[in-house]
């Protein structure tokens, strides 16, 4: 939702949409999760967003097969470091 959002009105930031789209879950995050989930999931989106807008990497394809293809497996590299990992914050907690 976020790319198509930046895609249509590319004037709004990449990283500031995301956040905004992200309050309404972070609410019900709160609400039937609980408090330890939504400070971890807070810190995590701003974050993320703050690298959003922080790093720029242009990776030279054009082939949107190929990009899709490299997307999923950067993002799933990513899911299976996060969701390996066993640390806790405890400053969160």
């Amino acid at each position: 939702m976020t790319l198509l959002i930046h895609y249509l009105l590319p004037a709004f930031p990449l990283g500031g949409i995301y956040f905004l789209l992200n309050i309404p879950l972070f609410s019900l995050g709160w609400k039937y999760v609980g408090r330890r989930f939504f400070m971890y999931s807070i810190v995590g989106m701003i974050i993320f967003s703050a690298a959003i807008e922080t790093i720029k990497v242009t990776l030279p394809m054009h082939d949107n097969i190929l990009c899709a293809l490299l997307a999923g497996i950067i993002t799933g590299a990513g899911a299976a470091i996060v969701l390996k990992s066993d640390c806790e914050l405890e400053v969160l907690a």
